[in-house]
């Protein structure tokens, strides 16, 4: 019997039909839903149909304006038109995107005529002035432009914007109104005229007698509503699936039952690229993605029930939203309400400091309570489908790959990709049975990672569980009053260790021969320096990443940390002065001394620790260079350091004129620096395969050519990152500070970012085909439940040994039979005709030693 034949006479297969059409009308409803919302704000251009008539449209308007504008200054006969002073004071190609928006957001609401051209002309005045702002002092512009955008509505974030500037000095234009409607007028004239997307229309009003409106005309609105039409199919809401997903035979038919578009295996619009995918044999690939389709499903419903009890108590626990906003601070009681306003000036001084402080915490409440909320709908999203699915005996993930080889599932919102408390929902459908001490450990050690204690052998995990059981069981036991739980991995992984606390104490209550259904992980070490190391059998590297057995896991991040230490220690002697160079907020550049390099090192000396070198160390493999640290050590330990404890920051020195100066950047530079050289001493040999990769891809962008690879497991990767013909248009506000991009075909080859691209999607590839080929291997040898993400690789307890060995042959096996590097080079020649540079030399690091490596993936 077919695998066809089987579904079909699956007694849920009806029900599963019947579910795909619910994701489709789901789908439909959201986006007119959208749709309605956007009309109902004004923000219509926010929507992909109104979007693309902007982009359209730009070209046109454009053109019109500028046609204007030529006429208006030729000096032939004729009024100069009044708008042509100020539409001269910023780019034509960003008066007529202000214009295409502010036109096409009021498309559907047959806006006045006199208040969309207001709008308009005071758009270009804010406009104007905030780029007059950034000419004049770029630092205070940057600084108040972040505040300003944290705001939701357009007035307050131009309030938030100028009114510093004001006060800083800048003298910001102030267009008369009658100045702004004539602009606007002009701008709508030149709209109508160059799209006829829009039109006057004059209404008799009994309140205001005569008016002129700006309505989208019948072909334009018939052609959002066809558009609108087509797109709204195109966004099902993806959910699980309660029979087994349909195979993957092809690139082209797989996942769901019923005809989903644009679904494909590979997540990409090159037809030509998945019609190459389809002649290749991908017989591993479809055996991956299959097996990944295929695993069981279901709800852990003692998890879900505590998280539903804990969130409708309101009280924000566990990670868990708020059920309720955030009560707002009471007002002055001898404030005045409603309409009978009380003016600033007739306040006495400590009403006025009292005003302030309550206006100020008004307002942080009100920011709270928007991110709470859209916190609260995400969660209630997940426990949503939490719901949804928890009396199914079974649900299936549908997935897809994206172009570098990697397995994603496609439903939304509770996935076994998802974060800690949709994996602590998650558990298989199916169990297999903890018969002895080695099942019962690998359970153990699975805890221990969860709560964070993961950096000791494994026995002392193991150790670990029994030294804290009357916690764990108490927890599952009565999770609300005994919190033990909470604190798991400094809150990223609680409720996965809840899930533990359940299934532990289910096994000590049952014994051996417990059937046990909780996925067990075993994580990388720095994954992507582990192939790195592996693919040029480098020791060094290899023995940091824990390809090399040893008695305690190798921590290549504290490793990285001691020899910066090293280098801090030396630094302490260093007589060298620190200068800053800069500009004041007016615009003035300086540079002055702020303190020696041995002040800098004793700054960094009491913070060091593993924490400062992760997040850099981390991407190192993934594309990361000098620059990237140095930012990633602003941003993580810099900023946190200022902010959190302002007591212990020392990058602070004090100027000529007593004024502090802030040299936190400077800080992170040297740091971000020690690190770069550091790690360098760690794994010099996958720096060496990054920067050859680097050389490679800006040979083969010299030909203009993509980079085309093949994979250990077959699979084609082409990156073809692309410079489009666009051009960019900059305005302060649109939502967020956005550039549009408006396309003209596909532009030649980005050398740039396929240089910067290589060694992550590389790598990324190498690890998709090592999760591709374990998986096949597990499946093979009877294996047939699989949590995977990426470098974290899960099955039952019981099965865990089996997946621990198989995951490490899989992974000698595939570097030791194929030199995947030079297999690459051979495949990238053929492609461009030329030579490449040589190779880096190979180390000494015997593979095999990755098979009796406990630390490996643990």
């Amino acid at each position: 019997m077919t695998i066809e034949q089987t579904i079909l006479d699956n007694p849920l297969f009806e029900r599963q039909l019947e579910l795909e059409q619910e994701m489709r009308t789901s789908g439909i409803q959201r986006f007119r839903k959208n749709v309605e919302k956007a009309a109902e704000k004004g923000q219509m251009t926010g929507t992909m149909s109104v979007n693309r008539l902007v982009t359209e449209a730009h070209e046109k308007v454009v053109a019109a304006i500028n046609e204007f504008l030529t006429e208006a200054k030729s000096g032939a006969a004729g009024r100069r038109h009044t708008a042509v002073a100020f539409i001269d004071k910023l780019d034509v190609d960003t008066v007529a995107n202000i214009t295409a928006r502010v036109i096409l957001d009021e498309v559907t609401r047959k806006s006045n005529l006199t208040k969309t051209s207001l709008a308009i002309g005071s758009m270009l005045e804010n406009e104007f002035n905030s780029r007059k702002f950034e000419e004049e002092m770029p630092k205070a512009h940057k600084k108040f432009l972040k505040k300003a955008n944290s705001e939701t509505l357009d007035r307050r974030r131009w309030s938030h914007l100028l009114y510093p500037a004001r006060l800083l000095g800048v003298e910001l234009e102030e267009w008369s109104e009658k100045d702004r409607i004539l602009v606007g007028l002009k701008l709508v004239d030149l709209f109508i005229q160059a799209t006829g997307l829009v039109e006057k229309q004059v209404v008799q009003s009994s309140r205001f007698g005569t008016l002129e409106l700006l309505v989208a005309n019948e072909a334009t609105l018939q052609w959002m509503e066809t558009e609108n039409s087509r797109l709204e199919h195109l966004f099902p809401i993806f959910m699980p699936t309660i029979v087994q997903p349909k195979p993957w035979t092809s690139p082209f038919d797989g996942g769901y039952y019923t005809a989903f578009r644009r679904l494909r295996l590979v997540k990409t619009h090159n037809v030509q690229y998945l019609e190459e995918l389809n002649n290749r044999d991908l017989s591993e690939v479809y055996e991956a993605i299959n097996a990944l389709q295929d695993t069981a499903w279901a709800i852990n419903v003692e998890v879900l029930d505590v998280m539903r009890t804990l969130y409708e108590t309101g009280s924000g626990v566990a990670g868990l939203p708020q059920a309720d906003k955030l009560p707002l601070p009471l007002r002055p009681h001898w404030l005045p309400e409603g309409k009978d306003k009380m003016a600033v000036e007739d306040m006495t001084e400590e009403q006025l400091e009292e005003f302030k402080a309550w206006k100020a915490d008004t307002h942080r409440i009100h920011k709270e309570n928007a991110a709470i909320q859209g916190r609260r709908a995400t969660f209630l999203r997940t426990l949503g489908v939490a719901e949804k699915f928890k009396d199914e005996e079974a649900f299936f993930y549908p997935h897809t790959l994206d172009w570098r080889g990697r397995a994603y599932p496609l439903p939304l919102y509770l996935t076994p990709q998802g974060n800690d408390l949709q994996r602590g929902l998650l558990t298989f459908a199916n169990a297999v049975p903890i018969n002895d001490e080695e099942d019962a450990g690998w359970l153990a050690i699975h805890g221990a990672g969860c709560w964070g204690y993961d950096k000791v052998n494994l026995e002392d995990r193991i150790q670990w569980v029994y030294e804290h059981e009357k916690e764990i069981l108490a927890s599952a036991e009565n999770p609300y009053d005994n919190r033990f739980w909470m604190d798991a991995d400094k809150g990223e992984k609680k409720w996965q260790f809840l899930a533990f606390c359940f299934e532990w104490a289910a096994l000590r209550r049952e014994g051996y021969g417990y059937l046990s259904s909780l996925p067990v992980q075993m994580d990388g070490t720095c994954n992507g320096l582990q192939n790195f190391s592996a693919m040029l059998l480098d020791e060094v590297g290899g023995a940091a990443v824990n390809l090399i057995p040893a008695d305690e896991p190798q921590d290549i991040y504290q490793r990285v940390c001691d020899i910066v230490c090293e280098q801090l220690a030396r630094d302490l002697n260093s007589a060298e002065m620190v200068t800053l160079k800069g500009k004041t907020d007016s615009g003035e550049e300086y540079e002055r001394v702020v303190c020696s390099v041995a002040d800098m090192a004793g700054g960094w000396l009491p913070k060091m620790g593993r924490k400062v070198t992760k997040r850099p160390v981390m991407t190192l493999a993934y594309g990361a260079r000098r620059f990237g640290f140095v930012s990633q050590v602003d941003e993580d330990t810099i900023k946190d350091w200022r902010s959190g404890s302002p007591e212990s920051y020392p990058f602070i020195s004090q100027g000529d004129d007593g004024k502090p100066t802030d040299y936190g950047y400077k800080a992170a530079q040297y740091m971000g620096g020690l690190i770069w050289d550091s790690v360098g001493e760690v794994v010099v040999k996958a720096r060496e395969a990054m920067d050859w990769l680097q050389a490679a891809s800006q040979a083969a962008s010299k030909e203009g050519l993509p980079i085309n690879w093949t994979t250990p497991v077959g699979f084609l990767v082409q990156q073809a990152y692309r410079v489009p013909n666009t051009k960019r248009v900059d305005t302060t506000f649109n939502s967020q500070r956005i550039r549009l991009t408006y396309q003209h075909g596909v532009g030649k080859i980005d050398s740039r970012r396929q240089a910067s691209g290589i060694s992550p999607n590389w790598v990324h590839s190498l690890d998709a085909s090592h999760l591709m080929k374990t998986i096949g291997r597990s499946k093979r040898e009877g294996i047939t439940s699989f949590s995977m993400i990426h470098d974290s690789y899960g099955t039952h307890a019981g099965n865990a040994w089996a997946l621990a060995r198989y995951l490490r042959e899989e992974f000698v096996q595939m570097y030791s039979q194929v030199d995947v590097l030079g297999r690459f080079k051979e495949e990238l020649e053929a492609q461009i005709g030329e030579q490449l540079p040589d190779l880096p030399a190979k180390g000494n690091l015997d593979l095999q030693q990755v098979l009796e490596s406990p630390f490996f993936f643990a």
